[in-house]
């Protein structure tokens, strides 16, 4: 019997620490850019990788490759180290046929982008309790703007981290260190350089309904100019012939969105260079940017004079409360007047039509009544179900069983203010035999919640009312949060009975 309970217990314990293991780990990553006087950069990057499970290097998986994007117009790729350590400590160099030069997928279905290369490295002699080690240097020439955003945290743990970023002497370095604390970061700068290094930094969360990365994990912005977009030519050009597209400004948009194919490539791996318009239109595709060059195009063709394109873009603060910008494709859109009032069309979603800088409610209001003469389904049985309507689309759409028991990171909420109230009179003899429900929840900052499910009379009388205030649901708040998910979703129907 002993021996029984102390086999299971050794079981338990290495299945215990089986799942505690991760799939692979950085041993060291390291990145780091040097723009040179003379207006070439050099970026250099190194991993040593450990994988731990076969998930690390299964087809499936991400970490038996390494895909590299250039652009042979104006850099050079040089792979300085490519091999793997196996756990025997035997090296196998990466052979020559295992470096595969081909299109990107962000490049496809436009031929302008035929020239752009993605090396894609497949990593051989792969085991468990491996190491791949690679390491390479990409040099560009013609470099006016380093503009950019790095998140430290990987989908990995990283055992050792740097990151250094070095501009000629005389040159400021504008940078912003997002989430310090959650990566201990360790960071040292001057006018024109900054070192960041990290050791023991976790990995990235796994759970459903995370915040936006910038607000849970370690990230670096910087940029060595204020705002890149004054260095990027404003797209003037004669157009293309747009009589085919309808004029409102939502059709023009929404032709762009449809039809233009999008290409998701960053700017700065077309060294900021974007096309004219008329190239834009007749090539039948674009980057984010250049949908709203093209937008802005066609809004001018219909008179829409004043029609400017913006790129996007996100800013940042440095400690003495500089701000900088650095590319943000998604914000990228057009600004025009109607009848004398400024308003914003997004290039690349069905966002609506709105005024510039209106307010932007932080809460959504939803409300809904209704009476009901509810009358039973032909049946032989004397019990029915009244299924309450669907909620809105716009109101709090969670799956709970996504909302697991115990959670490490915070939830991304949305902010909500929904009410319903139904009435279902009912036939003369019918009672509801579902148990009435009263339920009030309120957590100060978090929200409210009432569920009242009642009869009177022959009127069954439903109330349902959730509010959430926050955007995201911290550690605390997320049992009570939960919690209340889990009946909001769970009274949704009301047992009757007949004669």
């Amino acid at each position: 019997m002993k021996r029984s309970i102390f086999f299971s217990l050794m079981l338990l314990a290495s299945a215990f620490a089986f799942a505690q293991t991760p799939d692979a780990e950085y041993k060291v990553l390291k990145q780091s850019y040097t723009l040179n006087s003379d207006g070439t950069l050099d970026y250099h990057y190194r991993k040593e990788m450990v994988l731990h499970r076969n998930r690390a290097m299964t087809a499936y998986a991400d970490k038996g490759e390494t895909f590299i994007l250039y652009n042979p117009d104006f850099q050079t790729l040089n792979i300085n180290e490519s091999y793997t350590l196996r756990a025997d400590g035997t090296k196998v160099e990466t052979p020559r046929n295992a470096f595969i030069d081909q299109l990107p997928s962000q490049a496809v279905n436009c031929g302008r982008f035929n020239r752009l290369r993605e090396l894609a490295i497949v990593h051989t002699a792969l085991e468990y309790e491996c190491t791949i080690v690679l390491d390479y240097t990409i040099h560009s020439t013609n470099v006016t703007l380093l503009t950019d955003k790095i998140q430290i945290t990987q989908d990995c743990p990283i055992n050792h981290y740097e990151l250094e970023i070095d501009l000629p002497y005389g040159q400021t370095l504008y940078y912003s260190v997002l989430n310090q604390d959650k990566g201990s970061l360790n960071v040292s700068s001057t006018q024109n350089n900054l070192f960041i290094s990290a050791d023991q930094v976790p990995q990235t969360y796994g759970e459903a309904y995370l915040p936006d990365p910038l607000e849970i994990y370690p990230t670096v912005a910087f940029s060595n100019v204020l705002d890149f977009t004054r260095y990027i030519m404003n797209l003037v050009s004669p157009g293309g012939d747009y009589s085919s597209v309808e004029s409102t400004p939502e059709a023009l948009r929404d032709y762009v969105v449809d039809n233009i194919n999008t290409n998701p490539l960053p700017m700065s791996l077309l060294n900021y260079d974007l096309v004219d318009v008329s190239t834009i239109w007749y090539s039948n595709c674009a980057t984010p940017e250049e949908k709203a060059y093209l937008l802005a195009d066609m809004l001018r063709h219909y008179n829409y004079s004043d029609a400017d394109a913006i790129i996007g873009s996100q800013p940042f603060t440095t400690e003495d409360g500089t701000t900088f910008m650095v590319p943000l494709p998604s914000r990228s859109r057009v600004q025009f007047t109607i009848n004398g009032i400024a308003h914003t069309l997004f290039a690349n979603d069905k966002r609506p039509l709105r005024i510039t800088d209106s307010a932007i409610d932080e809460v959504s209001t939803i409300s809904d009544s209704k009476t009901f003469n509810w009358k039973p389904q032909a049946t032989n049985s004397k019990y029915h179900t009244i299924t309450l309507p669907e909620t809105s689309d716009k109101g709090c759409k969670m799956n709970p069983a996504l909302l697991t028991s115990s959670r490490k990171a915070p939830v991304k909420a949305t902010p909500v203010n929904e009410r319903y109230t139904y009435q279902y009179n009912l036939p003369k003899g019918y009672k509801m035999l579902t148990n009435p429900v009263n339920i009030t929840m309120k957590e100060p900052g978090l929200g409210t919640l009432v569920i009242d499910i009642k009869q009177e009379g022959q009127t069954v009388k439903v109330v349902k009312h959730l509010m959430i205030l926050p955007s995201i649901i911290n550690a605390d708040q997320y049992p009570t949060f939960r919690k209340m998910l889990s009946e909001w979703n769970s009274h949704n129907q009301i047992t009757v009975k007949g004669k």
